[in-house]
């Protein structure tokens, strides 16, 4: 995603890292910000659903 246009505003690109856990780089890369992409919210959620589950059948089993 793309802010500005070519007359020198902010630019916004994902880092070396790629994926959804790499840096943002905004101002031709001079400011990184780490965070989570919504696919990584998402990601997350089902994750912890998911072992959350399993947790549950595990303790119901013993």
């Amino acid at each position: 995603m793309i802010f500005g246009g070519s007359s020198g505003g902010p630019r916004r690109r994902r880092g070396l890292g790629g994926g959804m856990f790499g840096p943002t780089r905004l101002g031709g890369g001079r400011i990184q910000v780490y965070g989570c992409a919504p696919g990584c919210l998402i990601v997350s959620l089902i994750v912890s659903v998911v072992l959350t589950i399993l947790l549950n059948l595990i303790i119901r089993a013993f």
